[in-house]
Protein backbone atom coordinates (compact mmCIF):
# COMPACT_ATOMS: atom_id res chain seq x y z
CA UNK A 1 0.00 0.00 0.00
CA UNK A 2 3.03 2.24 -0.85
CA UNK A 3 3.50 3.57 3.01
CA UNK A 4 0.46 4.23 4.03
CA UNK A 5 0.61 2.82 7.59
CA UNK A 6 -3.14 4.13 8.20
CA UNK A 7 -4.47 1.91 5.01
CA UNK A 8 -2.34 -1.35 6.27
CA UNK A 9 -3.23 -1.11 9.49
CA UNK A 10 -6.82 -1.48 8.37
CA UNK A 11 -6.29 -3.43 5.91
CA UNK A 12 -4.08 -6.25 8.75
CA UNK A 13 -7.20 -5.95 10.39
CA UNK A 14 -9.58 -6.93 8.37
CA UNK A 15 -7.57 -10.17 6.86
CA UNK A 16 -7.09 -10.94 10.89
CA UNK A 17 -10.71 -11.29 10.83
CA UNK A 18 -10.80 -12.97 7.47
CA UNK A 19 -8.29 -15.43 8.93
CA UNK A 20 -10.54 -16.03 11.99
CA UNK A 21 -13.62 -16.38 9.56
CA UNK A 22 -16.17 -15.46 12.58
CA UNK A 23 -17.93 -12.44 12.75
CA UNK A 24 -19.24 -13.31 16.80
CA UNK A 25 -15.99 -14.03 17.35
CA UNK A 26 -14.42 -11.26 16.02
CA UNK A 27 -16.80 -8.60 17.34
CA UNK A 28 -16.87 -10.03 20.45
CA UNK A 29 -12.57 -9.60 20.64
CA UNK A 30 -12.54 -5.94 19.53
CA UNK A 31 -15.32 -5.07 22.27
CA UNK A 32 -13.92 -6.91 25.24
CA UNK A 33 -10.47 -5.54 24.17
CA UNK A 34 -11.74 -2.07 24.28
CA UNK A 35 -13.68 -2.29 26.96
CA UNK A 36 -10.83 -4.07 29.30
CA UNK A 37 -8.43 -1.31 27.72
CA UNK A 38 -10.20 1.58 27.59
CA UNK A 39 -8.27 3.58 30.72
CA UNK A 40 -4.82 1.73 30.08
CA UNK A 41 -1.91 0.70 27.95
CA UNK A 42 -2.40 -1.84 26.42
CA UNK A 43 0.27 -3.45 22.89
CA UNK A 44 0.36 -5.43 20.39
CA UNK A 45 1.10 -9.06 22.73
CA UNK A 46 -2.21 -7.98 24.65
CA UNK A 47 -4.26 -7.71 21.92
CA UNK A 48 -3.09 -11.17 20.42
CA UNK A 49 -3.48 -12.61 23.83
CA UNK A 50 -7.41 -11.46 23.49
CA UNK A 51 -7.70 -13.23 19.81
CA UNK A 52 -6.13 -16.28 21.29
CA UNK A 53 -7.99 -16.23 24.51
CA UNK A 54 -11.59 -15.99 22.24
CA UNK A 55 -10.59 -18.21 19.02
CA UNK A 56 -8.78 -20.74 20.78
CA UNK A 57 -5.81 -20.10 18.46
CA UNK A 58 -1.99 -18.93 18.67
CA UNK A 59 -2.53 -16.25 16.30
CA UNK A 60 0.87 -14.39 17.09
CA UNK A 61 2.82 -15.91 13.71
CA UNK A 62 0.36 -13.53 12.43
CA UNK A 63 1.49 -10.28 14.32
CA UNK A 64 5.03 -11.46 13.75
CA UNK A 65 4.42 -11.46 9.91
CA UNK A 66 2.30 -8.48 9.65
CA UNK A 67 3.47 -6.03 12.27
CA UNK A 68 7.27 -7.22 12.79
CA UNK A 69 8.40 -8.10 9.39
CA UNK A 70 8.60 -5.25 7.01
CA UNK A 71 7.67 -7.60 3.51
CA UNK A 72 4.08 -8.21 2.27
CA UNK A 73 3.27 -12.06 1.86
CA UNK A 74 3.30 -13.00 -1.06
CA UNK A 75 0.87 -15.95 -3.13
CA UNK A 76 2.67 -17.48 -5.62
CA UNK A 77 0.55 -19.76 -8.23
CA UNK A 78 -0.09 -21.40 -11.34
CA UNK A 79 -2.66 -23.83 -12.91
CA UNK A 80 -3.05 -26.37 -15.21
CA UNK A 81 -5.67 -28.63 -16.65
CA UNK A 82 -5.84 -30.62 -13.55
CA UNK A 83 -4.19 -28.99 -10.34
CA UNK A 84 -3.85 -25.22 -9.23
CA UNK A 85 -0.69 -24.91 -7.61
CA UNK A 86 0.11 -22.55 -4.55
CA UNK A 87 2.29 -21.43 -1.76
CA UNK A 88 4.35 -18.58 0.12
CA UNK A 89 6.75 -16.56 -0.47
CA UNK A 90 8.50 -13.40 1.62
CA UNK A 91 7.14 -15.10 4.95
CA UNK A 92 8.33 -15.91 8.34
CA UNK A 93 9.15 -19.70 8.62
CA UNK A 94 6.17 -19.73 11.05
CA UNK A 95 3.47 -18.50 9.38
CA UNK A 96 0.60 -21.02 8.25
CA UNK A 97 -2.20 -18.65 7.34
CA UNK A 98 -5.11 -20.09 5.24
CA UNK A 99 -6.06 -17.94 2.87
CA UNK A 100 -9.72 -18.24 0.61
CA UNK A 101 -10.24 -19.12 -3.24
CA UNK A 102 -12.85 -19.72 -5.26
CA UNK A 103 -12.97 -22.72 -7.31
CA UNK A 104 -15.77 -22.42 -10.01
CA UNK A 105 -17.51 -20.14 -7.74
CA UNK A 106 -17.28 -22.04 -4.74
CA UNK A 107 -15.40 -20.93 -1.45
CA UNK A 108 -12.46 -22.89 -0.61
CA UNK A 109 -10.08 -22.73 2.33
CA UNK A 110 -6.52 -24.06 1.74
CA UNK A 111 -3.24 -23.19 4.25
CA UNK A 112 -0.71 -22.68 1.58
CA UNK A 113 3.16 -23.73 2.91
CA UNK A 114 6.53 -22.61 1.80
CA UNK A 115 6.36 -25.39 -0.50
CA UNK A 116 4.13 -25.73 -3.40
CA UNK A 117 0.73 -27.45 -2.43
CA UNK A 118 -1.68 -28.49 -4.96
CA UNK A 119 -5.51 -28.99 -5.36
CA UNK A 120 -6.93 -31.16 -8.02
CA UNK A 121 -9.27 -28.87 -10.56
CA UNK A 122 -11.08 -30.02 -13.39
CA UNK A 123 -9.92 -28.97 -16.64
CA UNK A 124 -11.13 -25.20 -17.36
CA UNK A 125 -11.77 -24.22 -13.76
CA UNK A 126 -11.70 -20.93 -13.12
CA UNK A 127 -9.48 -20.50 -9.36
CA UNK A 128 -9.81 -16.89 -8.24
CA UNK A 129 -7.79 -15.91 -5.04
CA UNK A 130 -10.05 -13.99 -2.31
CA UNK A 131 -7.42 -11.21 -2.16
CA UNK A 132 -10.47 -8.25 -1.39
CA UNK A 133 -10.50 -10.50 2.02
CA UNK A 134 -6.30 -10.58 2.91
CA UNK A 135 -3.77 -7.99 2.74
CA UNK A 136 -1.32 -10.52 0.30
CA UNK A 137 0.35 -9.90 -3.05
CA UNK A 138 -0.60 -12.00 -5.56
CA UNK A 139 2.12 -13.72 -7.71
CA UNK A 140 1.08 -15.46 -10.79
CA UNK A 141 3.45 -17.66 -11.88
CA UNK A 142 3.75 -17.98 -15.94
Amino acid sequence: LHGDTYMKGAWIMHTLRSVINNDKIWFLILREFMIENAKSFADTKDFFNKVNEKTGVDYWYFAEQYFYTPVQPELEYYQTDSEFFYRWRNVNDNFIMPIDLLVNNKELRVTPAKEFSSLKIKKHSQVEVMDWKFYVKKIEKK
